[in-house]
């Protein structure tokens, strides 16, 4: 089988069927790399004015709310942070676990690792 006439379907089926230990391992690494890659890329591109669904954030409860980016702060050398403005939906459930002041609508988080950020 040539490389160019091979699927990510073809991949798939050799991981759950012929896949030694040592391939797997090969496979993962090679995974989290990408992963690292994405991650700097997602960073690098977020952008005020840019949708965005928190994911990845060891605090579990901001996975999954979703808002707008207001700022990122970049520095050389160093991870990017973000401030998002949480949307109505995502500002409701933040109050569940964390203060927002009664009756606040949006409500924006700040000193967020941008990576966590994904486009919405």
């Amino acid at each position: 089988m040539e490389a160019s006439t091979i699927t990510f379907d073809d991949v798939l089926a050799f991981v759950r069927s012929q896949a030694t230990d040592a391939d797997l391992e090969r496979f993962e690494d090679t995974a989290n790399k990408r992963r690292r890659f994405l991650s700097k890329e997602r960073a690098k591109n977020l952008a005020p004015g840019q949708k965005v669904r928190l994911d990845g954030y060891k605090d579990a409860r901001l996975n999954g709310l979703t808002g707008e980016v207001v700022h990122v702060d970049r520095q050389p050398r160093k991870a990017a942070y973000a401030a998002v403005r949480l949307d109505e939906e995502s500002t409701r459930r933040l109050a569940n676990f964390r203060h927002v002041p009664e009756g606040e609508k949006e409500y924006t988080l700040t000193r967020l690792a941008a990576d966590g950020c994904h486009p919405a």
